[in-house]
């Protein structure tokens, strides 16, 4: 709910914005105007910059942001050059009530206010996801998404707004937040997509790297599924290889005509289709098991919690002992 002051700013929450980036000077105008839009609508705020380790001279562009709120911190973190592995430290240092983490690339394509009012009037997590599309970033969406469990959809912008609650649960597994936009379609209640028409952000070859190591993240987080995947596949030409290996034997039963060595050929390579395919099956059914007993023995997501308690409203409950009142009589 909103709450002004006395100046007409927002004072019912604290809204952090974290900005991921390579290099932050080239993006120094558009950090400016995050920096005077929530001065201007909120009491309480804060922005902090993640950048990797580098060469890059940043102690004048924080001096001139701070010249705009002082509410700022930057970050260089060593080792690492993602945006999913530096989003994480800007989660676990933030402190607001709602997160909206976002990358410098894309700060001139969105709107803070559309991402952080959804927020207020109660939503869980916001994200961003542009209404054109091409036939071959749907089908490929759906595939991925059939077969590993992930939405992987080039539409979605990485920039969203998360509350303090969900920030909570995801913290308890690091080393899960990276890929946690990519399961949040089915994981998380309380969630809004909002469509917008700007255009996608292009990059370069880096980019490119960026998303192939993504990729290669996905398939290790998704094994089980596809394991159980790759085991019905071997199954299912474990039952053709054994359905040649009957073929052969009633030929070989009904007729005597036969032309020398093909049945001891194909019942060769049946044979050995149907013992190796059948092995595979076995192997990737036992490795998802064991990974989704590991899965299993973890503690469970705290998914909601409401609490009502009349505990002060009792004092006895409280161990507290009350005074009764009494009157002095005068005589």
């Amino acid at each position: 709910m909103f709450t002004p002051c006395g100046d007409g700013r927002d004072r019912s929450c604290l809204v952090s914005v974290v900005v991921v980036a390579s290099a932050f000077a080239p993006h120094k105008q558009q950090l400016l105007s995050i920096a005077s839009f929530l001065r201007s609508r909120y009491a309480f705020f804060e922005i902090l910059l993640i950048a990797p380790a580098s060469g890059e001279t940043v102690d004048d562009l924080v001096a001139d942001i701070a010249r705009v709120t002082p509410q700022i911190r930057l970050l260089q973190i060593d080792g690492a050059n993602d945006f999913d592995r530096l989003a994480i430290h800007g989660y676990q240092e933030c402190i607001g009530d709602i997160v909206v983490l976002t990358s410098a690339d894309e700060l001139p394509f969105i709107d803070l206010a559309t991402l952080i009012e959804p927020m207020q009037r109660g939503e869980n997590l916001v994200r961003l996801r542009r209404k054109s599309g091409s036939l071959f970033e749907k089908t490929s969406s759906l595939i991925i998404r059939s077969v590993t469990g992930f939405e992987v959809d080039t539409r979605f912008y990485r920039t969203l707004a998360l509350s303090r609650q969900l920030l909570s649960e995801l913290l308890a597994y690091p080393e899960e937040i990276q890929l946690f936009r990519f399961k949040a379609h089915h994981l998380f209640g309380r969630q809004r997509v909002i469509k917008t028409d700007a255009a996608p952000v292009r990059g370069g070859f880096r980019r490119l790297l960026r998303r192939i190591d993504l990729v290669a993240r996905l398939v290790a987080t998704s094994a089980p599924r596809l394991l159980r995947f790759g085991s019905a596949v071997c199954t299912l030409f474990a039952i053709a290889a054994l359905a040649s290996l009957l073929y052969v034997f009633a030929i070989w039963l009904m007729k005597s005509d036969v032309a020398e060595g093909w049945t001891t050929m194909t019942t060769m390579l049946g044979a050995w289709m149907f013992v190796q395919l059948a092995a595979t099956a076995i192997l990737c059914l036992g490795l998802s098991r064991l990974l989704d007993r590991q899965e299993r023995s973890r503690a469970p997501r705290l998914l909601n919690e409401m609490t009502v308690s009349d505990l002060f409203g009792n004092a006895s409950v409280l161990n507290v002992e009350v005074s009764e009142p009494h009157s002095e009589t005068k005589r």
